[in-house]
């Protein structure tokens, strides 16, 4: 309750203005102090109390309205107000000079005051006083004119949001990698903000580090980041995982219409222990015991470091761990401009698996690889971005997004790029043929990113999908990397079905072989031998893809390349001379690129191998097998591509539909995209401006009640499970447990101003300030449908999901507690909001803040 004050001491007096309303707030009180003057007088509150004063959880904001006693009706009799009569605080008080001058000049331009006058922080208080009266007196006619304070509400607005202690300016903004949004606040315990305190938020806990607090990774990535250390958000975690693997069973949809497997996003900024929830819900949910359920199951994690090779390692192979060091190592030899590629040998000294003499099964990290990704090439896009405007290129207008998207697009199609990656099939001629790993096929490389969803093949299709066709037809066995030409040419040779040494002959008619250079100008010195292995002697072998300087030349089956094939020698090794390795520069290959494969295959021949339902004896529940090396991975979408115009044109329906073209091309397992409604009229990241699925509130809406992502709605999301299951086709959803944006509820939360690693940004002083964050769901939404609604039925059927002791906590995960809607209380932080550390007032010479509590003493003038 707002109590009245004693009056104030002497020293403060002289604080106080001459025809000014003066605040006078503590944690026991507020009130006006002045001198004995009818303005001041009647400018106080009617009563001390929250039903008179808005505030936020006691506390005064910049935006705080009250009821004033009186109110100077049509700017010249004093009247007494009516319950709705409010006024805002920043007609009367203003936290230092320099505002109430920047408030004189706003009203004064507004027609407010006087248009001529121009005032400063320097100007006599007398000046500055007579000013705001005058103004006073202009918006109490305008009120009366309209009838109503709501322009009164906007104009304030407008003012408070374009001083800096009220915007983001104070929040000290920092962009680039790892401050996506500006920068991160973290929220801290504060007495003053109970409801906000948590004893938790351990950060920094990824992969084998979940007992310290490691500042080299970054987990603030986006928005309203999620405490994940929190034993209650943990068991919310496995909740909604399992509604999101379960949907179509849970919606009363048939069990044929759930997801098969899943991808971990961000699992470098998460808490280590949600992915290993994660991996223990789909061995117990799918009882992956054997090859023959786990690789059914496929669970891709988005790591990507050393740190997650001896997570895995650790964890029995759960889950499949990304080498980001081939990716990595195939866009910096292959795709950057050609002054600026890295040595081909880079491919054989930073890879995960050693390929130079890979003979061996079972003995790797199962892992997944792939060349370009939905965020890189948005990243790409940025790039664009920068180059032609000056905006945020992680958060710029629609109108410049598109005109990038466009000449992306554009740019993939020249010989000289300036944007997009080079030698996109050089790098899926070794993705698609190396041994010990799934790949991953990106979208965009088969369909153009900013078109409709599947409407136009990119000029990589006919490449990508003969490599794929031929996957399946000939890569097995197997595998040598070699250099050649002192590292100007590197060859890759799988050595067929069952062929794993070069001296095994098991089968004559699979196995293929890759050459490929990056360099453009390239002049074979000699003759190329490459070793293809004993089972290859005396073999015609043809080309499947070859570079030419007018392009690239794909040959789909042996009669295309009747006239092409070349023979091995009794060695089994395939000879190619300078004519037909020799560096060109085209719109597909700026180097040169070569893929052989023997003549004479059956046209039905699959090489792929079946997964054994034999107990796995080891403990791992994946294994890096012939195998787990049939699969391939299709991260199915685009961040950029266009919202739908109708409803045939959404991935959901085209999804549906082709089941089997993926059929066609080995592709086992198709990833969708998050499918979670986007938040509207958010511009803080370019997610929200693409509509793509990452950028949402509710983990729960995946397109409920006929409204429809831009993918589709939870309807069609279970209609395309259903059909590609029909075609023989396992599904991954992409789960989403690191951020939520647009929450639009308010709390009064205590912040301390981070980098992007969680260290505390010194230059700040933002320490262990009070903010006024937007972090709570509505209470209303399908969290508080269905958040925390299906432990009771996961204990019964996994208990050891409840049993197992946490390694970040100590502790099981909370199943008592349902989170039903979100608050800071179960957030780490936030990124910085644009509120200003000034939004809740507080007297800049104690430094305390203006607040209604009654427990403090402190009184300010």
């Amino acid at each position: 309750m707002i109590k009245k004050l004693h009056q104030p001491k002497s020293r403060y007096r002289k604080l106080i203005t001459a025809a000014v309303v003066t605040m006078g707030v503590s944690m026991s009180g507020f009130m006006f102090t002045h001198n004995v003057n009818a303005i001041s007088k009647n400018n106080q509150p009617v009563k001390y109390t929250k039903q008179y004063v808005q505030n936020v959880n006691g506390y005064l904001t910049a935006d705080t309205w009250y009821q004033p006693k009186k109110i100077l009706k049509n700017g010249k009799h004093w009247v007494n107000t009516k319950h709705n009569d409010y006024r805002p605080i920043l007609m009367y008080w203003w936290p230092n000079k320099g505002i109430k001058a920047n408030y004189i000049n706003y009203f004064n331009q507004h027609g407010l005051g006087n248009k001529h006058q121009k005032v400063t922080k320097n100007s006599s208080k007398q000046t500055l006083n007579k000013a705001t009266n005058k103004i006073q007196k202009h918006i109490e006619k305008r009120i009366n004119k309209k009838h109503s304070a709501k322009w009164l509400r906007t104009m304030m607005n407008n003012f408070i949001n374009q001083q800096s202690i009220w915007n983001i300016k104070s929040e000290f903004p920092v962009y680039g990698w790892a401050n996506l949004q500006g920068g991160s606040f973290k929220f801290v315990n504060n007495k003053l903000t109970p409801n906000a305190n948590s004893k938790y938020r351990y950060l920094g806990r990824a992969f084998t580090l979940q007992k310290i607090e490691n500042t080299k990774n970054y987990e603030l990535l986006l928005a309203n980041d999620v405490d994940n250390s929190n034993p209650a958000v943990q068991a919310e975690d496995l909740n909604n995982l399992h509604y999101l693997m379960n949907t179509s069973s849970i919606l009363g949809k048939g069990s044929d219409g759930n997801f098969d497997g899943g991808r971990e996003d961000a699992t470098g900024s998460l808490d280590y222990d949600v992915t290993q929830i994660a991996e223990q819900y789909f061995k117990d949910r799918f009882n992956m015991t054997n090859d023959k359920n786990s690789n059914a199951h496929l669970n891709l994690l988005e790591d990507g470091v050393r740190g997650s090779v001896n997570a895995t390692t650790r964890d029995h192979f759960g889950a499949l761990t990304h080498d980001m060091n081939l990716t990595n190592a195939l866009l910096n030899t292959f795709t950057k401009q050609s002054n600026q590629r890295t040595s081909l040998q880079s491919l054989i000294d930073t890879d995960w698996v050693k390929r130079t003499s890979d003979y061996t099964e079972n003995d790797k990290v199962p892992n997944y690889s792939f060349m370009n990704v939905h965020d890189g090439v948005q990243s790409l896009v940025g790039n664009v971005i920068s180059s032609i405007s000056k905006e945020n290129p992680n958060a710029p207008t629609r109108k410049t997004l598109q005109k990038a998207i466009q000449i992306y697009d554009n740019d993939i199609k020249k010989t000289n790029k300036k944007y997009a990656g080079y030698n996109i099939p050089s790098t899926y001629s070794l993705l698609l043929t190396n041994k010990d790993m799934v790949p991953r096929v990106y979208y965009g490389d088969l369909f153009v990113d900013g078109g409709q969803y599947m409407a136009n093949k990119t000029i990589y299709y006919n490449a990508v999908t003969a490599l794929l066709k031929a996957r399946m037809k000939y890569v097995a066995g197997g595998q040598e990397i070699r250099m050649h030409d002192n590292g100007k040419i590197m060859s890759s040779v799988r050595f067929g079905k069952d062929n794993f040494k070069p001296t095994d002959e098991n089968s004559r008619n699979s196995g293929i072989v890759t050459v490929t250079s990056n360099q453009q100008n390239l002049k074979l010195n000699n003759k190329l031998v490459v070793d293809l292995g004993a089972a290859h002697k005396n073999q015609q072998f043809r080309p499947l893809l070859m570079s030419k300087a007018s392009g690239l030349n794909i040959y789909d089956n042996d009669s295309d390349a009747k006239d092409k094939p070349v023979t091995t020698n009794d060695q089994g090794q395939l000879i190619l001379n300078a004519k037909q390795v020799q560096g060109v520069k085209n719109p597909q290959v700026s180097g040169y690129l070569s893929t052989w494969v023997p003549v004479g295959a059956k046209d039905n021949q699959d090489v792929r191998t079946p997964a054994s339902s034999a107990p796995s004896k080891d403990g791992n529940v994946f294994h890096a097998n012939s195998a787990l090396d049939s699969h391939v991975a299709y991260e199915g979408f685009s961040s950029l591509q266009p919202n739908p115009t109708k409803n045939s044109q959404k991935t959901d329906v085209q999804l549906a539909q082709s089941g089997a073209l993926f059929k066609s091309l080995g592709i086992t397992d198709v990833e969708f995209p998050g499918h979670y409604i986007s938040v509207k009229n958010d511009s803080s990241f370019v997610d929200s401006l693409e509509n793509n699925g990452y950028a949402f509130n509710d983990r729960y809406n995946l397109g409920m009640n006929g409204k429809s992502t831009k993918y589709g709605t939870v309807d069609q999301m279970i209609d395309a499970n259903k059909a590609l299951h029909q075609a023989g086709v396992h599904t991954m959803a992409d789960y989403v447990m690191n951020q939520l944006y647009g929450l639009n509820g308010h709390e009064l939360t205590a912040v301390k101003r981070i980098d992007g690693y969680g260290r505390y940004l010194k230059k700040s002083n933002i320490k262990n300030d009070l903010y006024y964050a937007k972090t709570k769901s509505s209470g209303k939404d399908y969290q508080a449908q269905y958040g925390g609604k299906f432990l009771s039925e996961l204990k019964d059927k996994y208990p050891d999901l409840f049993t197992q002791i946490q390694t970040s906590t100590g502790k099981p995960i909370d199943a008592k507690t349902h989170i039903k809607q979100w608050s800071a209380k179960y957030l780490n932080g936030t990124s910085i909001q644009g509120r200003g550390m000034g939004y809740i007032l507080k007297d800049s010479k104690t430094n305390q803040y203006y607040s209604l509590n009654k427990q403090n003493k402190h009184v300010m003038k």
